[in-house]
């Protein structure tokens, strides 16, 4: 069950998060072939003037500097192609909806061992993909 957080500084009014969120999860189920209840995205806004890139700060969301960061926390077991392929779709996605260069997107992938994540009422042994390939068989 991968945990996204995506953080970017105030986006233009014409940005629709939720739509964002709502293509992001439905991509991510298909290129990683795991239900949408297995996915759970976060976006949070950094307020204006509190990120720093390049010695600069600034109020919005620009196409080239102060680059989108998502984080990803997933339990260890998902095989490195899945890993790409979803940081392949989130950068993707986001550089299409918000108009970022896809190379200024940042993603970081903290993995945790098996067991060290509580949800559902229970702990987690495996990765979301591991679950959807024994679905499968």
């Amino acid at each position: 069950m991968p945990k996204i957080t995506i953080k970017t500084l105030p986006l233009d009014s014409g940005i629709d998060i939720q739509h964002i969120l709502k293509t992001l999860g439905h991509q991510l189920s298909h290129s990683l072939d795991i239900g949408l209840d297995r996915l759970i995205i976060l976006w949070e806004i950094i307020g204006a003037n509190q990120f720093l890139f390049h010695g600069k700060v600034t109020d919005v969301q620009p196409e080239k500097t102060h680059h989108p960061i998502v984080e990803i926390t997933a339990v260890q077991g998902m095989p490195r192609s899945l890993e790409e392929k979803m940081v392949e779709t989130i950068a993707q996605t986001l550089s299409n909806e918000l108009l970022v260069d896809f190379n200024n997107i940042c993603v970081s992938i903290n993995t945790l061992a098996p067991g060290k994540l509580f949800v559902v009422g229970r702990f987690v042994k495996g990765s979301a993909a591991k679950k959807a390939r024994k679905t499968h068989l």
